[in-house]
């Protein structure tokens, strides 16, 4: 499914909502965006610009190409004079500590080979500290396919939301039971992906880049396994 992103100052956009797991975004100008203090935790990343976040009584500023994980039950604000911020939630039990991460100090991965090359930057990994949450960032190569060889989690449903393709847009796939979808996707426009295979292709001029959040549901193990599209398995 394809969000487009409205563009609407200080007005929230729901990405997907399945009431454990919600996903929203928002282009802040001059705004303050109190999050709840509830039973949810909460992962809110930093597409473009720069923000204040505060949590309990603390600051921490975060520019571009950032996550910070902030645990349930916890007071929080983000304030900003521009930016683009998406906020992922789920239902929790445990209270986990509260980190950030800018994409300088996350792990960095080249993966693919010619054709497909990309970086991916794992912001949550399976080591980090979350009851339901798996993210990151990945950056493509000009021209190059990324999530490729495609593969699926049906059992784990995912949102990309794309940023830094400027004037171009990249090509979102999906296919499931053999239907094939396609999606034109500009900056800040996301995907829902409920299950099927979803590799995607920039154009030459630049690559497909895109944040990436994975909701891992009760007794479904968080780790980032998938399984490979027959065609393209070793």
């Amino acid at each position: 499914m394809l969000v487009k992103f409205e563009r609407k100052p200080n007005v929230s956009q729901t990405i997907y909502d399945i009431g454990k797991f919600k996903v929203w975004e928002v282009l802040l100008s001059n705004g303050v965006l109190k999050l709840a203090n509830n039973s949810f935790e909460k992962a809110v990343a930093v597409l473009d610009g720069e923000i204040e976040l505060k949590v309990e009584n603390s600051k921490y500023v975060l520019t571009d190409r950032s996550l910070a994980y902030v645990p349930v039950n916890t007071e929080a604000e983000v304030s900003a004079e521009k930016a683009v911020v998406v906020v992922a939630e789920a239902k929790a039990v445990n209270k986990h500590r509260f980190y950030f991460k800018h994409i300088s100090s996350m792990e960095r991965k080249l993966v693919g080979e010619k054709g497909y090359l990309r970086y991916v930057y794992t912001a949550v990994s399976p080591e980090d500290p979350s009851d339901h949450f798996l993210a990151g960032f990945t950056e493509g190569y000009p021209g190059n396919w990324t999530s490729f060889p495609p593969h699926k989690h049906d059992e784990k449903p995912e949102v990309y939301v794309y940023y830094g393709m400027g004037k171009y847009y990249g090509v979102q796939f999906i296919e499931e039971n053999g239907v094939f979808k396609a999606f034109k996707v500009e900056d800040y426009d996301a995907v829902v992906i409920e299950k099927g295979y979803h590799p995607n292709i920039a154009l030459p001029f630049t690559g497909i880049n895109y944040f990436w959040i994975i909701y891992v549901p009760e007794g479904v193990p968080r780790e980032l396994k998938v399984k490979v599209h027959p065609l393209f398995e070793k």
